[in-house]
């Protein structure tokens, strides 16, 4: 970075300053003023300026405002833009610890502002040149012609959700049944595609990542199966004409992290080197610009998916209650052959907040899972007590055991992500999330839900009867029921947070935030300057 000087006539800038203090209109017209010097004459913004945008951050005066979120905002935005255009490294780095200081050292809004400035600065970063192939086949096999045609050898059957899984040498023959939903079938094809990408162009992992290998019939890779070697439970509401893909996998591919069952379940210091190998994989995946939308489902309220603009997804920055967090868990996209369900794959070629949002969306699917694990050492210890008090599974966290794993989520994904060891000491609290996390995680304080009469008002009769038997209500409840009568209150938890209330445990999304900005952040500077500038080096704030 070339140092230019250059004289400048201050009057403006002292104006600006003068008027950062307790009016808040007149404090946030000043910052907004200060962003415009940042992005068309840097040169002017002295050590002081820095200093006062750092004072916004860190002060009181506006804390109780209702709006002071769009001034922290401002003024973490204004030192980020000052970090990307200044004139010399020593007004980089300035910026750049003023910012950092304010993701260490405060809590709540000025840190989550702080944090998305940073996880929004530029990173080359463009995902492989990725058609998506969408063809689908209208051959029809049985299962035995399905197994002549891909050469498998295949045993017995099972199911294992939606997939027809059938031992076939040293690991398993697998058929993914397509949802009876209008883009499942191109959803299956993406799927194979991507692993017939990541299996042959030369990608290189740091750890363990089998991919599977997909199957071709005439060319494409869905078919259609015209009959099942098992019978199918309801409820999996598969398309009616039986679309699948196929694909040879690994024996250990329908392996949780989190798995309860007898056998299944990992001990401590596995579970520990999973969760480390699949941090590490989704962060390398993430540096190359391949983006899995989908670590775990994540939503706000699933009962609104039908009728919200969102569908109900979590967006955890708006750091909004989560709901049925245990639920989501049951399944990660992640175990112990490596990343899974590719069809969550997307080639990142968009804007910096859609990459600070998966990067975050990734490292608190993570967390959540981890905090799964040791609630599944006792899975039906769940809700509300004979009492009506909520169940304390406290006691079957082990808290030292979940900080470390904490911090292996942090520094892994951090290592795949920036391309090098995170060596300084965590700059983030992972023994106060630990015990924030047992607290809210360990108790079902949080329930019900809400299924109200709008929503109601979308569904068929037999829908609303269905909808209640699903959740629990018996034959004799859910008949007493009239749709569209009251809003109805149903126990589906646990949920982190009321419903229609923010999450119960914010450090858990104030953690990703200022994770997500550390790596980005580093990922900026190594690219910049060669190296990730990490511990700041000045007193700025």
């Amino acid at each position: 970075m070339a140092t230019r000087t250059k004289k400048t006539d201050n009057t403006g800038l002292d104006r600006e300053l003068r008027a950062i203090g307790p009016d808040f209109p007149a404090s946030y017209m000043a910052v907004k003023n200060l962003r415009f010097y940042a992005r068309t004459r840097p040169e002017a913004l002295e050590p002081r300026a820095i200093h006062a945008l750092g004072g916004v951050l860190t002060g009181t005066e506006h804390a109780s405002q209702s709006n002071s979120r769009f001034l922290y905002l401002e003024s973490a935005r204004t030192l980020a833009d000052l970090l990307v255009n200044a004139v010399s490294p020593n007004q980089a780095e300035q910026a750049f610890d003023t910012l950092f200081r304010v993701v260490l050292k405060t809590a709540g809004k000025p840190r989550m502002a702080a944090a998305e400035a940073l996880g929004l600065l530029p990173v080359a970063i463009s995902g492989p040149e990725f058609k998506e192939k969408t063809a689908v086949s209208g051959a029809a096999l049985t299962w035995k012609e399905l197994l002549k045609k891909a050469r498998v050898r295949a045993g017995y059957a099972g199911l294992v959700g939606r997939s027809i899984v059938a031992k076939a040498g040293d690991g398993v023959f697998v058929v993914k049944l397509a949802r009876n939903k209008e883009s499942s079938p191109q959803m299956l094809c993406r799927e194979a595609a991507w692993m017939e990408h990541l299996g042959g162009n030369g990608y290189s992992f740091p750890t363990r990542f089998d991919i599977p290998c997909p199957v071709s019939i005439n060319g494409k890779f869905v078919f259609r199966l015209k009959n099942m070697p098992l019978q199918v439970q309801n409820g999996l509401d598969l398309h009616p004409k039986g679309y699948a893909i196929g694909f040879t996998a690994p024996r250990d591919y329908f392996s949780y992290p989190n798995d309860h069952r007898e056998g299944k379940r990992l001990s401590d210091k596995d579970f520990k080197e999973t969760m480390s190998r699949s941090a590490r994989l989704m962060g390398r995946l993430a540096s190359l610009g391949i983006l899995h939308t989908a670590p775990i489902p994540l939503f706000h309220n699933r009962l609104q998916q039908e009728r919200r603009n969102d569908h109900g997804l979590y967006l955890w920055e708006r750091m909004g209650r989560l709901d049925r967090w245990f639920h989501s868990c049951r399944y990660p996209n992640f175990g112990l052959s490596g990343i899974r369900d590719f069809e969550h794959l997307v080639s990142f070629n968009g804007h910096g907040r859609e990459l600070y949002r998966r990067v975050g969306a990734h490292l608190l699917g993570m967390l959540l899972v981890a905090g799964s694990y040791f609630r599944a050492k006792d899975p039906d210890r769940m809700g509300f007590d004979a009492h009506g008090e909520p169940v304390d599974a406290r006691d079957l966290f082990d808290r030292a055991a979940l900080e470390g794993v904490v911090r292996e989520i942090f520094q892994e994904y951090y290592h795949g992500f920036v391309g090098q060891a995170y060596t300084e000491g965590l700059p983030l609290d992972a023994s106060l999330l630990a015990e924030r996390m047992i607290e809210e995680m360990g108790v079902d304080r949080h329930m019900g839900e809400t299924l109200r009469l709008v929503d109601q008002e979308a569904m068929r009769d037999e829908e609303f009867r269905a909808f209640l038997l699903e959740r629990g209500f018996s034959e004799e409840n859910a008949a007493r029921m009239r749709r569209g009568d009251e809003d109805v209150v149903i126990s589906t938890g646990p949920h982190l947070g009321e419903f229609n209330r923010g999450i119960s445990l914010p450090e858990i999304i104030e953690f990703v935030a200022a994770a997500a900005a550390c790596c980005i952040s580093a990922r900026y500077f190594r690219e910049s300057i060669g190296t990730a500038l990490w511990e700041p080096r000045s007193t700025s704030v």
